[in-house]
Order: C-alpha cells, then sequence, then structure tokens
C-alpha cells in the first residue's frame, strides 16, 4: 500500500512540476529554452540499473493522472458552459436535448484543438530541431532527444491523455458519427503512437505531427456551431459564417494532413534511414502514421465532396443521425442538401 501511494505521490508532483512549465513557457512564448537542461525525465540522468523501465512507469502514471484530468474539464465545460450557452444561442425550435448536445460536442471539440493548436505553436516555434527535417532524426544515435524540455515534454504526454479523455466521449457521451470507426481508430492509433514513439525517444517527429494534425478541427467545429446557431435562416449571418469557416477548413485540412503530414510521413519512412538505424518500434510507428495517413485521405474524399456540391449551389446543413431508433445510422459532421428547384 505504501509502495503504491508513493508511486501516486511521484507522479502528480511529477504531473505538477511539467503542467508548471508548460503554463511558464505559454507566457513566454518568444523566450528560448536550453535543448541541453536535464531534468526530471532525462534518461541520461537516471541510474542505468532504471533507465530503461522507470521512465515508463512514471509516464503512465502521469498519463493516466492526465487523462483523468482532461475527462473531467470536458464533462464540466459541456455541461457548465456548452449547454447552457446552446440553450440560449440555439434558435427556439432548435433547443431540444439532440441539437443541445450536437452543439455541446462541437464546442467541446473546438475549444480542445484551439487550445492545443496554441499549445504547439508556443512550444514547437521555439524549438530548434523544428525544422528542417534533418533535425528531426540527427543526434538519435547518441541519445540526445531523450534530452527533452519540460513544457514539450508535458505537451506530448498531455496530447495522448486528452485523446484518452475524447476517446471515452465518443465512446459514452457524444451522439453518435457517421464515421465513428474511423474515429474510433484515429484516436486509438494516435494514443499508441503517442506513448510509442516518447518511450523510444521520437518525440521531435512526434511533436511535428501533433503540430500539423490540429488546426484543421478548429474551423471545422466553428462551421458547424455556426451552421446550428443560424437554424432554418439559410440567408442569415450565421450560415455565411459557417460556409466560409468550411472553406478555411478545406484549404487548412488540405495543407497540413495532406501535404505537410504526408511529408512527415515520408520522413519517417524514407529520410530518417540516413540518420538512424530504425528500430522494430520505429517502424511501428511509420506503420501507425501510415494508417492516419489513409484515414485523412479517406476523409479529404468526403470534403472534395461536400466542397463540390457547395460548388453547386447547395446549402451547408448538418445531417447527423440520432443513433436512437435509426438502426444503424449514424452522423456526418457536415454535408450539403440540394436546394430545391422552383
Amino acid at each position: 500500500m505504501d509502495s503504491i501511494m508513493s508511486t501516486l505521490a511521484k507522479s502528480h508532483s511529477t504531473s505538477v512540476m511539467l503542467g508548471t512549465s508548460l503554463l511558464s513557457s505559454l507566457t513566454s512564448p518568444f523566450q528560448r529554452y536550453s535543448q541541453n537542461q536535464p531534468d526530471i525525465w532525462s534518461k541520461d540522468f537516471l541510474p542505468s540499473s532504471v533507465r530503461d523501465p522507470d521512465p515508463l512507469v512514471d509516464l503512465v502514471g502521469v498519463y493516466l493522472e492526465f487523462a483523468l484530468f482532461f475527462l473531467v474539464v470536458l464533462v464540466l465545460f459541456r455541461h457548465l458552459v456548452a449547454h447552457p450557452f446552446a440553450r440560449v444561442a440555439l434558435p427556439s425550435d432548435k433547443r431540444d436535448v439532440q441539437s443541445v448536445s450536437k452543439f455541446g460536442d462541437s464546442a467541446c471539440e473546438c475549444a480542445n484543438y484551439m487550445v492545443f493548436t496554441f499549445i504547439g505553436l508556443s512550444v514547437s516555434l521555439t524549438s530548434s530541431w523544428t525544422w528542417p527535417s534533418s533535425n528531426w532524426w540527427s543526434g538519435y544515435a547518441d541519445g540526445s532527444h531523450d534530452l527533452m524540455r519540460s513544457d514539450l515534454r508535458c505537451w506530448y504526454i498531455m496530447d495522448a491523455s486528452r485523446y484518452t479523455a475524447l476517446l471515452f466521449s465518443i465512446l459514452f457521451l457524444e451522439h453518435g458519427r457517421k464515421d465513428f470507426k474511423e474515429m474510433l481508430i484515429h484516436h486509438i492509433v494516435t494514443i499508441v503512437i503517442t506513448l510509442v514513439s516518447y518511450h523510444y525517444g521520437f518525440t521531435r517527429v512526434g511533436a511535428i505531427v501533433k503540430l500539423v494534425m490540429d488546426p484543421a478541427d478548429v474551423p471545422l467545429h466553428l462551421a458547424k456551431l455556426c451552421l446550428y446557431i443560424g437554424g432554418t435562416n439559410k440567408k442569415g449571418v450565421a450560415v455565411f459564417l459557417s460556409n466560409r469557416f468550411f472553406e478555411v477548413f478545406a484549404v487548412v485540412f488540405f495543407v497540413t494532413r495532406i501535404i505537410l503530414f504526408g511529408y512527415v510521413v515520408w520522413s519517417a519512412g524514407i529520410e530518417s534511414s540516413s540518420y538512424l538505424v530504425m528500430p522494430p518500434a520505429g517502424w511501428g510507428c511509420v506503420v501507425l502514421l501510415l494508417i492516419l495517413l489513409c484515414l485523412q485521405m479517406f476523409w479529404m474524399s468526403l470534403i472534395v465532396k461536400m466542397a463540390l456540391k457547395l460548388s453547386k449551389g447547395d446549402e451547408l446543413e448538418d445531417i447527423r443521425s440520432d443513433s436512437e431508433g435509426e438502426g444503424d445510422k449514424k452522423e456526418a459532421p457536415i454535408t450539403r442538401k440540394k436546394k430545391k428547384k422552383q
């Protein structure tokens, strides 16, 4: 019992230390940090007998504590902020439980991706290895990648934790999605690749993956929120903004998740071979990155279809189906509805 309490106390103190370091980084976004500053999680500064297992044990404890924290924040934000706001902002005929719940889903995801986009930019843009891509791999063989700033370390583990909270959310809190299986695969793969890449030191390229993945979801969910607020008023300001946010989303998604992320996958599979002999765990991460890339291409095909319908003058509409009483029908995030001919 004493051993368990000691482990929990150590994980909690590490969580607080990392969180404080990240907060300090965010309040001084242009401050340059030393890349060689050791801290409690640097493997090279642990006794040789515990270098391998100890970081993983500590990682799991902090990861689970952060995951619980994000789950609590997610539930509180949904019920204390998003749902009350929805009951005021939505049209009077769209304030039923289902509509309020869907608004809450998008509000939570919008806030989530917006915050992590800001964190990712703040941490990555003050790191000397962000670009060129050769920096993601050079120095790995001599162990220098084990040295991480605490703000990067905190952001990295928090990312796995928030996806764990989001995974719980789509399983138990949110309405059904048409792409439920794809989202389930995406979240599980993201969690696994984050924890594995952290343990084996592939955190530089892992940070870049996180950096390019988050921004597109912000305009997507802003488009959905405006669409909900606009209701049946297809000529209103909210619907106009919804269309514009969708256009921004389509462009950002293509640039970040197809072009930039595709380059990251190429770098992991091809460029890295010039700097290191990829271990089996590294190739496992490459396979997981390819799975994520396939998912992005699938979603890009849906975006293209929606964009083509928009170009024909169709109206942006959310047709997410209530999973109750509709068999296997799930919800699609955004789609188009053909205008009726006069």
